[in-house]
């Protein structure tokens, strides 16, 4: 059985044309996909404290950063220091050594002492005292650090500092009132003096003389005669206490003196 469409032949294929035209112009767009699916929009990023405004240039905030004040010199009983919390100490009224004012005291200590510039065992020191040394006596005692401090000034290089009279039951100095020290001058007949370097004591006064002893740095004579010049030096008579050592030394050598006097 044949089937015949009703619809004019014309009127079908009219319908086509459009539908086809639609085909053809939305092929190359669904090729290149520009139709895509809509994916959810993602969470913004959380935001940030706004940064602070900047102070106003015209009136800026100034903090002031405090200088240390510089320290005054503080007056202590016997003397001034620049930094106040190292201000001499109070002077007490006594002390273990029994030491006087305007006399002389002596350095006991077998390995030496220091000198310091203040009386505190950290003070920079000022000399270095040998047993023996003798010093004058200005100030004190001073009490600092559980020890007693006298103020005293060397006698041969008249050097001033404080000086520690002890620790515990150890002293490190002495009295020596009427203590004969060495000077500086050329000695006389009479003169006591001090060997200051090892000599030879020749029975003539001539570098070709006799050498009758080799006297020690620190030995003690006296003068019996002199002085006498030869050899280009100053000669002079010696002998000790007991007259065992007898001979001529010279008093100087070079710019170095050798005999100095003991007053």
């Amino acid at each position: 059985m044949t089937l015949h469409n009703d619809a004019p032949r014309g009127e079908g294929r009219g319908r086509r044309w459009p539908i086809l035209l639609l085909a053809v112009f939305l092929a190359p767009m669904i090729a290149c996909g520009t139709f895509s699916v809509q994916r959810p929009m993602e969470s913004a990023a959380p935001e940030r404290e706004p940064p602070a405004a900047p102070l106003p240039t015209s009136t800026p905030i100034v903090i002031p950063t405090p200088q240390p004040a510089a320290p005054a010199a503080v007056q202590g009983s016997g003397g001034s220091v620049e930094d106040p919390s190292r201000a001499l100490p109070s002077r007490v009224n006594g002390s273990n050594v029994n030491l006087t004012l305007g006399e002389r005291a002596r350095v006991i200590v077998p390995q030496g002492m220091n000198l310091r510039q203040e009386p505190f065992t950290t003070a920079e020191v000022a000399a270095r005292l040998q047993e023996g040394a003798l010093v004058n006596v200005v100030d004190g005692p001073f009490r600092a650090e559980e020890i007693f401090w006298w103020q005293v000034e060397t006698v041969e290089h008249g050097i001033e500092g404080m000086l520690a009279e002890g620790v515990g039951d150890s002293l490190f100095v002495e009295p020596a009132v009427g203590a004969l020290v060495a000077v500086n001058r050329a000695p006389v007949v009479g003169d006591a003096v001090r060997l200051l370097q090892r000599l030879n004591v020749r029975a003539q006064p001539t570098i070709n003389g006799t050498v009758v002893e080799v006297a020690e740095p620190g030995m003690e004579l006296e003068v019996v005669d002199g002085p006498q010049s030869q050899d280009g030096y100053t000669w002079f008579r010696l002998r000790n206490d007991d007259g065992s050592v007898m001979g001529w030394a010279v008093d100087r050598i070079g710019d170095n003196r050798t005999l100095s006097p003991l007053e």
